[in-house]
């Protein structure tokens, strides 16, 4: 075959689609084949084929084929000496250094080609060599001079060739050389910081290199790395770390080096790198700053392409779906400004990412406590984006934005409404010819709606829905359709408005459907199941079933990595070991008839507390503790004697006989680390009930040593009873400290709290208890005249409240709207005082009564007279 223009450009192209190899192999065979050249085209095209050939071809394994290539190119163009000849010759040759770039090559290899291209810089060190000469030889010298610094020269010796490259390069008008002249530079300076004594002439060298690169706009990716390593390496005083910042917006300031999609990429890469050098605790408002300036400038840019990286910037970095980061006021309100600023953009180009956009400003904005107008929002997606069902761009990021209206419709209480959108999915997003898949999205549509359907008192209706979702999904291919139709069965049986008997037959049905599948997900509801069932037999008396169960859990889902799946492991062996009576319980020895005895004995309490003999209860319960002994020393025993003294415990408890409780919790208390979890829940529970009595009589030190113990005990414990008992603890504390005048140890204790159930799965519990927290705290803030601060505790309040309308937080959540609106108007702020209480008569789903819409009405006048007054 012949080596033409033609032929390289087909190589070209398959190189451009990732076939490096076959491209290898087709010019390796044409320059086996091909005759020395007789014309300059001939030539050249030589020349551009082993160029290609060691560009695409050289590795650190095949570079001992590089020699042999380059005596090949002088063997086929010797004959044709021309000028064009030789450039293209020398780029080839180049070609031969450049390629150690992103490998990573023994050392030997490293010097061999350190070598090379101080031998290609020599050969064509005549400065009256034409340009392109003189750019391949300046890329050789600066590719010399990493390889150098690499191989570990003396950094002085390093920093003085790059020094000398720039010098060469002064004065050259060529933008490519201005370019290496100042990568020349930058790495000279980047050599002389890590000297002892280089720091000042490194500092000096950097702002040289960014004053230079300003106005050459093929330079500004240099440009960034140069202002970001200044920014690193500046460590002078207040004014000196002012002038670095201002240097920074001053390059941010620049104009775009192309006006174009790429152009805006290479800006908004540097702008995220001079974020992440914000102090931590200013990045997020620095963020939002730079990111609302960021529309300002380019919202209505003309070119598509540019707009459109906008959005997915923004997108990606405030608006991922269903994360927490894309639910914050910040994401809301840089999100927000966005869709208004793209209010009056109708391009094609963007109208996917302004959808997306829309969508999860309505998702913030519910998840911040306005689901009524996150509703609204949702709603005007359909006229804004007439036809998105059936866009292909369109149709999935629509589809989810209206599963998200239907849900957030029920949480404001229109749920027929909801209901009815739910059932209208299925049909509106059915698999057509020519249009995206939504099959995830209409999956999760006939879950919730299932789920919907039980909760309004429509069994059978919600029956015929998850038939549904579990003939259409039950075996898809797709994981996450799958794991929808595992959600409908453990929905089911976790419900508790279905009979016993239905939950058991979802269990059931969902071991034939899912027992053996793969998906993560589906696994943890698996082995959830499994250890339920087995429980449940346990109760009924199967024991050989209840530990059939058990085995077959450790067995599928012992050596999972996962946490959750481990946590149900663990309970899963607990139990079995439960069932499993050790041997010497069965035998004949004094031992095993003490425990059979003290095991009746426990028996003989539980009936009289369900029969309602509480006195005989306690007395067989004392006889337990009594005669068991001091020290029990095998575990069995051990564990039954802590349950008694766990269940005297809560007896004591109930009838508020604090003395006595304080001496029964304070012998189960002492942690045994021998023993399993049941112990340890036992310990948590009487770490707790010994720091109540203690409190009770009088000792409140004694009462926080004991919940700070606790605190401790359960650190790191992923036992749903432990944690819980941890967190109650912690709130006891700081209510105990609040109760003792402590205001900065409550504060604090308060805190802690709130930190420690944040990293908790939330559940009505834990926020009725956040809850609390906050409004216990807000009430110290004011007295200490922190409103800014108490403010914001009331806010956190509100959102939960949002997130999660439940009747105890709603409750709570009214009374600090209100103490939003005093703290806005302690502050001065009255405008948002008065915003606050407008917000306040239109929150219908918070339940106000009318006497609270009333009155917040006439506060919000005076709160408007107020705002006038202040104008």
């Amino acid at each position: 075959m012949s080596i033409d223009a033609e032929f390289l450009a087909f190589v070209r192209v398959l190189s451009d689609g990732g076939d490096d190899e076959q491209a290898v192999q087709l010019l390796s065979a044409a320059l086996a084949d091909a005759r020395p050249a007789r014309t300059e085209p001939e030539a050249v095209a030589v020349a551009e084929a082993v160029g290609l050939l060691l560009r695409l071809g050289t590795t650190p394994e095949t570079y001992p084929l590089a020699p042999e290539r380059l005596r090949l190119l002088a063997e086929l163009t010797g004959g044709v000496p021309t000028p064009a000849v030789r450039e293209a010759c020398a780029l080839a040759e180049l070609e031969g250094i450049e390629w150690i770039h992103g490998t990573d090559p023994d050392a030997i290899v490293l010097v061999d080609v350190l070598r090379a291209a101080e031998a290609y810089a020599d050969r064509y060190s005549d400065p009256a060599e034409p340009l392109v000469i003189r750019r391949a030889r300046a890329e050789a010298l600066l590719t010399a001079g990493l390889l150098a610094r690499h191989l570990g020269r003396p950094a002085n010796d390093v920093a003085g060739a790059f020094e000398h490259l720039a010098l060469s390069l002064t004065g050259e008008d060529d933008p490519r050389l201005r370019t290496v002249r100042l990568q020349a530079l930058y790495e000279a300076s980047k050599t002389r910081l890590r000297l002892d004594d280089g720091r000042a002439e490194s500092l000096q060298l950097l702002r040289r290199v960014i004053e230079e690169a300003t106005d050459l706009p093929d330079a500004r990716s240099l440009l960034h790395r140069s202002a970001l390593l200044l920014l690193d390496a500046e460590e002078g005083d207040a004014a000196e770390a002012q002038s670095v910042r201002s240097l920074a917006d001053d390059v941010l300031a620049l104009p775009l080096t192309e006006e174009t999609r790429r152009g805006f990429a290479l800006h908004r890469a540097f702008l995220d790198e001079v974020l992440l050098r914000v102090p931590e605790e200013l990045r997020e408002a620095e963020a939002e700053a730079r990111h609302l300036a960021l529309i300002n400038r380019f919202a209505a840019h003309p070119d598509d392409e540019l707009r459109d990286g906008l959005l997915w910037a923004l997108l990606l970095r405030y608006g991922r779906q269903g994360e927490q980061s894309s639910r914050t006021a910040t994401a809301l309100r840089v999100l927000g400004h966005a869709d208004a600023a793209f209010a009056g953009d109708h391009s094609t180009v963007t109208v996917a990412a302004r959808l997306r956009l829309a969508a999860r400003v309505a998702e913030a904005t519910a998840a911040l406590g306005d689901p009524v107008r996150a509703v609204a929002l949702s709603e005007d997606l359909a006229r804004r984006f007439p036809g998105a069902e059936r866009d292909p761009e369109l149709r999935v990021p629509f589809a989810l934005a209206e599963l998200e209206r239907a849900l957030r419709l029920d949480d404001v209480g229109r749920r027929e409404e909801a209901r009815a959108l739910l059932a209208s999915m299925p049909g509106r997003f059915a698999n057509a010819e020519g249009l995206p898949d939504a099959s995830g999205v209409v999956a999760q549509a006939l879950y919730w709606h299932g789920r919907q359907l039980r909760e309004a008192g429509q069994p059978t209706e919600s029956r015929a829905v998850i038939e549904e979702l579990l003939e259409r999904f039950a075996a898809a291919d797709d994981a996450g359709q799958r794991a929808q139709a595992a959600n409908s069965l453990f929905s089911l049986w976790q419900s508790p408005d279905v009979s016993p008997e239905e939950q058991e037959a979802a269990r059931a049905r969902f071991g034939v459907l899912f027992g053996q599948d793969d998906d993560p997900h589906i696994r943890g509801l698996d082995a959830r199941r499994l250890l339920l069932q087995a429980t449940v037999e346990a109760e009924r008396g199967r024991k050989d079933t209840a530990v059939a169960l058990f085995t077959s859990l450790i067995a599928r889902h012992g050596e999972s990595s996962e946490a959750d799946l481990q946590d149900t492991v663990r309970l899963a062996r607990e139990n079995l070991g439960i069932l499993s009576v050790p041997a010497m319980v069965q035998s004949d020895s004094a031992s095993g008839a003490r425990y059979r005895d003290l095991r009746a004995r426990l028996d003989e309490a539980d009936r009289a507390v369900k029969g309602g003999q509480v006195a005989h209860a306690e007395a067989v319960l004392r006889s337990i503790t009594d005669d068991a002994g001091p020290r029990p020393t095998d575990q069995a025993t051990v564990l039954l004697v802590l349950a008694a003294l766990d269940a005297l415990g809560g007896l004591l408890e109930d009838a508020g006989r604090w003395e006595e409780l304080s001496l029964v919790a304070g012998r189960a208390a002492p942690p045994r680390p021998d023993l399993d979890t049941r112990a340890a829940r036992i310990n948590a529970r009487a770490h707790l009930r010994l720091a109540r009595a203690q409190a009770q009589l009088g000792d409140p030190a004694s009462a926080l040593n004991v919940y700070d113990a606790l605190d401790r005990f359960a650190e790191g414990s992923h036992d749903g009873d432990i944690v819980s008992a941890r967190e109650t603890a912690l709130y006891n504390r700081a209510v105990l400290l609040d109760d003792l005048g402590d205001v900065h140890g409550a504060l604090t204790a308060y805190d802690r709290l709130l930190w420690v159930q944040h990293a908790a799965v939330p559940s009505p519990e834990r926020r009725l208890r956040a809850v609390k927290a906050l409004r216990n705290k807000s009430l110290l803030l004011d007295r200490l005249a922190l409103f800014a601060d108490s403010a914001t505790a009331h806010r956190q309040v509100l959102d939960i409240a949002g997130a999660a309308p439940e009747p105890a937080v709603l409750q709570r959540a009214r009374s600090s709207a209100f103490a939003l609106a005093t703290c806005f108007a302690r502050l001065g702020d009255h405008r948002s005082a008065a915003d606050t209480y407008a917000w306040i008569r239109t929150a219908h789903h918070f339940g106000f009564s009318p006497e609270e819409l009333r009155e917040a009405g006439g506060l919000l006048k005076l709160a408007q007279k107020a705002a006038k007054r202040q104008r």
